[in-house]
């Protein structure tokens, strides 16, 4: 989700940029001050975007190349910390077992609440892949939307 939201603020702060960098170089200085919003809206979305690319490559990667492992739901709740239209998410939370230590996931799901609880009601088996060299990066297998 940071990735989008980073796209539209970077997507946003050029078209913004360009016609108040115009505007200054015609009305003067005095306008220049409200040139800085486009480039500020471009360096939220830049870093936005860069956090969101590093999660979902990190995500792809324990599903690429790792090691499989049996985990257990520990917790299902609506993250009420994010909202889109009025919708909370729901925070998954998993364990499982890998290098001799307990670890613990969180994936979030927009689903609808029955398939969501359904599926992944606490104390449910699950299939987790972790990163071998980064026990702590983990993915649950399949993949949750």
């Amino acid at each position: 989700m940071p990735a989008l939201i980073g796209a539209i603020f970077v997507a946003v702060g050029v078209v913004v940029t360009v016609p108040m960098v115009w505007m200054a170089l015609e009305l003067g200085p005095e306008v220049a001050v409200a040139g800085i919003t486009g480039p500020i809206f471009a360096v939220v979305g830049g870093v936005l975007l860069a956090v969101g690319v590093r999660r979902a490559r990190r995500q792809l990667h324990a599903l690429r190349d790792g090691v499989a492992t049996r985990g257990e739901i520990v917790d299902l709740h609506q993250d009420t910390s994010e909202s889109i239209n009025g919708r909370h998410p729901w925070a998954i939370v998993y364990t499982y077992e890998a290098g001799g230590r307990v670890h613990e996931g969180t994936v979030k799901s927009w689903g609808r609440a029955g398939s969501v609880v359904s599926l992944y009601a606490v104390g449910s088996p699950v299939h987790v892949l972790y990163v071998r060299e980064r026990p702590e990066r983990s993915a649950l297998y399949p993949p949750i939307r």
